[in-house]
């Protein structure tokens, strides 16, 4: 293991590979096995030179080399044959005292200090190695200094191992000169005395190809990568990231840990795939030419799931800093691959096959051995397509330039994201006078009061004399503007939730104007580039809709709920003057009157309602629907598994008596560590490939944060009405389709694969019950006393669940229509012309407009802003959903929902294929499986606009 500066600079074509995270150019240089060229420089034709060093090492990993080092091949080479001698010759280090860390580099990936060598050339890792303290040397990119071992340099157990140490996988004597190259799965030394077998957990790749039968003895699906020679590499230990326990152990998981494990990740997914992608073999399975990639997918996916996922509940500064590096990482590894030409064709001729085994019928022929499943072939048509949106057609010149406008989109989305949530902590109002908060429920109170206490430090606060902490989170502005007599109050709570993050927004210091215009430009850009006129157009091609469809239904329904909002802004106008308010209607005033109307004619209050709609009374309601519905079975298991924060629940599913999938709730809001609003997120998707013995599959793994009001004033935490059914049932309705997916592979398993604007039709169904259904209803028990919610209170309820929800329908219907607009448009470049494109939306869709000054609400839109946020040019999907959503729960309503035998029938068709076949099928087809015909729009136009008897005369419904 050659670690002396000099003879190691001078061997060039190890320090051409030994950029690339390390382990190959370790293995060769260290066995003097060091072959040249490197697979991506080796020639057309094999000549002299590859053949004098042994030919093209089939097991040498293929790396993208800077450019810079392709005028050194010939000389490389040379430098390379002629130097095996002395780097043989040289000593190194005593490896008991060596550690191993990261030097500050030119490209600033990764590493110890968030850097790593990346572009240096070998000199400069010399001369760098002498500037640095207790620096004996380096070797594959990577500084040796007189640190403590790291976990992955392991003194082999056993006398028969004593000297012998492991380093991915490869062992050196005490002197460095010896490499073992055993073959069999011996993990610890060359004799068979003290061997050790590959450890449980060990994390590796199993074999890619059939020509590695020898592999698969020592690499169990567990693991994901393992050395050339068989032998398992163990990086657990580096990072908890890594750990290959089904469960991440978030106990251990800190921001801290995410450096390391993403080299080691990304250096495996480049090292596969072109392991599988450089070969052809003459017969191909599914498993040997698919399986490897699908494998280290769901390793990256995973890593990157929960780290993004824990930036979000755990945000720090360091968080931050981590997860803003790994956003350009990912995007360019991703990339890398897509636009990878040998990837397409891959996925090409694996489609060939399967097409030519379809048409003769045969089980075996074509080269492809055995068919391949419906969810198969959905698999590589995705894939596919996600390779041409990726630019994988693109010349060089032109996949560079969509790579750097990506990333530049994929920074400003995070910069973006940030800006939202510290805005949503800065913002605090702090209340002292009673009179103001007048109007307000007790709960809110109470946590207004808890806030001051926590965020103000006002230990004296209460919720009877005050003062009470206001913030723009939902479960503290929400009742302000439907409950708080106090108009200045409503107002000023109003005009700062829909200034959020502009540059009148608390001195402009989380402007996201400049985010705005940069991202629009670089998508709209990055657009015309992929040969598509706009963005949405682009959008588009993952989507159920057009672009024309897309614009067809909105306009569609915000005729009807413009005319309905029409009348309830009339009706809502005249009840504000019978109750003395003789100014302008405004928006701040809108919920304040509708609630206490509502309120009026249903004779229920917040009060009266609240004490039914605990927390844990909602998980328990939602619960038994999804048993009753699809014999889905949830059990507490708190404290099996760790968890981020004292707070998360941890339930196990069970389905037909079996373990079916495993969630984690976490249900609470956490200023300034937490993102606003809710979502659910599968850690991992339901997989054959990770299936431990005695399972068919590896279980989803699914999360779902929520925002909820902390407990407070000895009571639980208490939600409100629309955090039941739009939030908790909502997300329920997500998590369900991950949890009871039937599909065994991942990419189509759960919302994998499923077109955009498909993927809240699940979610926006389960609102459905609790809104409709008495069954559900009567499952609302009182937090104190046990006892079922008042008849008298279901029937308001029921009576109430369409009461001037056109409020609701042309908020959604704007917010759909604005991202069309500005996706479609010209990119504006100042604030002015992004303003006015939005204001055309404004006036199109609110009969109530609000202040212009004020309502700016796509400067806060992470939805379609944020990175990775995926709803870009699609929020319409919201309501493409909720047609299929209305419509399907009519199934339901025309069976009769008190007819139990259909009910439960209808829910195992609807957990049999919406839920079931995931993205296995076109949305559609899935769709038609289950209703038997296209969606119509009849049922959410009758079960949602229905105009309120008494008030207004019902007008014609289109079907």
């Amino acid at each position: 293991m050659p670690n002396n500066p000099t003879a190691f600079a001078r061997c060039y074509c190890c320090a051409i590979c030994r950029n690339l995270s390390c382990p190959p150019c370790l293995r060769h240089c260290a066995a003097s096995i060091c072959t040249w060229p490197p697979r991506v420089l080796q020639p057309k034709s094999k000549g002299t030179l590859a053949l004098a060093v042994g030919g093209r090492n089939p097991y040498a990993p293929a790396h993208r080399t800077p450019s810079v080092f392709a005028a050194m091949r010939l000389a490389g080479g040379l430098l390379c044959l002629l130097q095996i001698a002395v780097v043989t010759a040289v000593d190194c280090p005593d490896p008991t005292v060596a550690g191993f860390t990261f030097y500050k580099g030119k490209d600033g990936l990764g590493g110890e200090d968030n850097s790593f060598l990346g572009m240096k050339t070998p000199d400069e890792m010399a001369a760098a190695c002498l500037d640095t303290p207790g620096c004996k040397g380096f070797s594959g990119g990577f500084l040796i200094k007189s640190l403590p071992p790291p976990p992955w340099l392991e003194a082999s157990p056993g006398n028969a191992c004593a000297g012998l140490y492991v380093r991915n996988g490869v062992q050196y004597d005490d002197t460095c000169h010896t490499f073992v190259n055993k073959l069999g799965g011996c993990t610890a030394c060359s004799s068979a005395k003290g061997c050790t077998r590959c450890p449980a957990g060990s994390f590796l790749l199993p074999v890619p190809t059939g020509r590695r039968s020898s592999r698969r003895t020592c690499c169990p699906n567990q693991c994901i990568t393992c050395d050339l020679y068989g032998r398992c590499i163990d990086f657990s230990q580096a990072s908890p990231l890594l750990s290959t326990s089904r469960f991440p152990r978030f106990d251990k998981i800190r921001a801290e840990s995410v450096s390391l494990a993403q080299h080691l990740l990304l250096f495996q997914l480049d090292y596969q795939y072109d392991d599988v992608l450089s070969s052809r073999p003459e017969n191909y399975t599914w498993e040997e030419g698919m399986d490897p990639l699908v494998r280290i997918d769901d390793w990256v996916n995973r890593f990157y799931t929960t780290v993004f996922f824990l930036a979000s509940v755990v945000n720090s500064p360091e968080w931050e800093a981590e997860l803003a590096r790994l956003h350009v990482a990912m995007e360019a590894a991703q990339l890398k691959i897509l636009q990878d030409p040998r990837y397409q064709a891959h996925l090409q001729h694996f489609q060939s096959l399967a097409a030519a085994a379809d048409a003769t019928g045969a089980v075996q022929g074509a080269g492809l051995i055995g068919r391949l499943t419906t969810a198969q072939k959905r698999v590589l048509e995705l894939r596919l397509r996600d390779a041409k949106l990726a630019g994988g057609d693109l010349n060089d010149a032109q996949k560079r330039t969509l790579q750097a406008l990506n990333s530049e989109v994929a920074t400003a989305g995070f910069a973006f994201a940030q800006n939202v949530l510290h805005s949503s902590t800065v913002w605090q109002k702090l209340v002292t006078e009673k009179a103001d908060v007048e109007g307000l429920p007790q709960t809110a109170l109470e946590l207004a009061a808890q806030q001051a206490r926590q965020r103000a430090n006002i230990s004296t606060a209460s919720a009877g004399s005050g003062p009470w902490l206001i913030t723009l989170d939902q479960a503290s502005s929400y009742p302000v503007l439907a409950y708080a007599k106090s108009r200045a109050l409503r107002e000023a709570v109003f005009r700062a939730r829909y200034s959020q993050s502009t540059a009148s927004f608390m001195g402009g210091k989380y402007d996201n104007t400049g985010n705005i215009l940069q991202i629009l430009e670089g998508r709209r850009n990055a657009s015309r580039l992929l040969g598509f006129p706009t963005y949405a157009h682009f959008s588009m091609q993952t989507k159920m809709a057009t672009l024309s469809t897309a614009n067809a239904l909105e306009e569609a329904l915000r005729k009807h709920f413009l005319a309905a909002h029409r009348r309830d802004v009339a009706v809502l106008a005249a009840y504000a003057k019978s109750k003395g308010f003789n100014q302008m209607l405004q928006m701040w005033d809108q919920e304040y009157f509708l609630q206490a109307l509502k309120a009026e004619k249903y004779r229920f209050s917040v009060e009266e309602l609240g004490p039914y709609l605990s927390l844990d009374t909602g998980l328990k309601a939602v619960f038994a629907t999804a048993e009753r519905l699809f014999g889905a079975k949830f059990v507490a298991a708190d404290g099996e598994h760790p968890v981020w924060h004292p707070d998360v629940r941890f339930f196990k599913v069970f389905f037909s008596g079996k373990i079916k999938g495993y969630l984690y709730i976490d249900p609470y809001f956490r200023p300034g560590q937490k993102n606003a609003g809710a979502w659910t997120t599968p850690l991992v998707q339901q997989s054959r490939l990770f299936a431990r013995p005695g399972e068919a599959v590896r279980p989803p793994i699914v999360t779902i944060a929520y925002n909820f009001p902390q407990p407070a004033g000895g009571k639980p935490s208490l939600l409100s009405w629309d955090d039941m059914q739009a939030v908790l049932f909502h997300e329920m309705g997500h998590a369900l389709q991950m949890l009871l997916t039937t599909q065994t592979e991942a990419e189509v398993a759960g919302v994998g694969g499923i077109e955009q604007d498909a993927v809240e039709f699940a979610s926006q169904f389960m609102e459905n019950w609790p809104l409709r259904d008495p069954a559900t209803l009567k499952l609302l028990t009182h937090y104190r006393t046990g006892q079922p919610i008042p008849q008298r209170l279901v029937d308001g309820l029921l009576a109430s669940s369409t009461f001037m929800n056109s409020f609701k329908g042309v908020m959604q219907l704007y917010l759909g229509q604005s991202d069309l607009a500005v996706h479609a448009a010209t990119p504006p470049k100042t604030a002015r012309e992004l303003q006015a494109l939005d204001w055309a939306v404004v006036e199109r869709n609110f009969a109530l407009l609000p202040p212009k000054d004020s309502f700016q609400r796509l400067h806060a839109f992470t939805h379609i802003f944020a990175a990775n946020s995926g709803y870009a040019a699609g929020y319409y999907g919201y309501m493409w959903s909720k047609v299929m959503a209305a419509d399907a729960f009519a199934a339901f309503q025309d069976a009769g929902l008190g007819n139990a035998s259909a009910v439960k029938a209808l829910g195992e068709r609807f957990r049999s294929t919406v839920l079931g076949l995931g993205g296995s099928l076109p949305a559609g087809e899935v769709y038609r499986r289950f209703r038997g015909r296209d969606a119509d729009m009849a049922a959410l136009l009758r079960d949602v606009i229905r105009p309120w008897k008494g008030l207004h005369q019902p007008f014609a419904l289109a079907g």
